[in-house]
């Protein structure tokens, strides 16, 4: 994990994570991001790039469709988002 707690997150950073966390079984795409939490894609993108960024989020291939791209907390991040 390669973020640290001076870091810190936006708030709508935090909503992202923490939506992530709390429906960790389920894959989302940066669109269904979008989607559920009430922003436009390229917003969710920004967010989610700068999530990636610093280590608590991934973005993973989506083993039935090589296109789409799934994005997933970091293991841990339900301690950072509480």
């Amino acid at each position: 994990m390669r973020i640290s707690y001076g870091e810190g997150l936006t708030s709508k950073q935090r909503e992202v994570l923490s939506f992530l966390v709390r429906n960790r079984e389920k894959d989302f795409t940066e669109t269904a991001l979008a989607k559920a939490l009430g922003v436009h894609k390229a917003t969710m993108n920004h967010h989610v790039r700068e999530l990636e960024s610093k280590g608590a989020v991934a973005r993973l291939t989506d083993p039935h469709d090589a296109r789409r791209l799934i994005v997933k907390p970091a293991p841990g991040m339900d301690l950072l988002v509480g």
